[in-house]
């Protein structure tokens, strides 16, 4: 066999070893920082995705609303920050019941994503002002961010909305 197809095997056979190791590094890496599932009822979830799209239909048809200061300017710090949010129809209808959650979660990874339950702040006066809740939620640290408020009101109607937040 001549020099230069010994040196040829010799240098393909360095690639591949150099290749191996590589994929052996990242498969290793990969079950060490492995991320948990962002939803473990996603199952179930997926079964009931036709009764969320009529909430949210019925939202819809009832004209409800979700106002945020944090939806409109996404005015968030590092650290403890209080949320209010406000429940209302367009049509005045009153709001007997409501569960208010938010979720706060780095983009792409399930680490630190935060959901907070907002509580009643101020019981409506008449059905036209709709109902104010209010809650704690704390940033851990600078960077994007998304952010949802998801709402179900009077167990027939459903509300989300989305931002995504940058904190320098």
């Amino acid at each position: 066999m001549s020099k230069s197809l010994k040196i040829a095997f010799i240098l393909i056979g360095v690639f591949f070893l150099i290749l191996f190791s590589v994929n052996f590094y990242y498969v290793t890496l990969a079950h060490e920082v492995k991320q948990p599932l962002i939803d473990e009822r996603y199952y179930e979830k997926g079964l009931f995705f036709q009764e969320e799209l009529n909430k949210k239909a019925r939202a819809k048809e009832e004209k409800w609303k979700l106002e945020s200061e944090i939806l409109i300017n996404g005015n968030l710090k590092e650290g403890e920050n209080e949320i209010k949010v406000r429940i209302f129809s367009e049509k005045n209808i009153a709001v007997t019941d409501a569960e208010v959650y938010i979720f706060l979660e780095r983009t792409a990874t399930a680490n630190l994503r935060q959901k907070i339950k907002l509580l009643i702040e101020k019981p409506e006066k008449n059905a036209g002002d709709g109902v104010f809740f209010k809650g704690k939620l704390n940033v851990p640290a600078k960077g994007n961010w998304d952010l949802s408020i998801k709402a179900l009101i009077n167990k027939k109607a459903a509300l989300d909305a989305t931002k995504q937040i940058i904190i320098n």
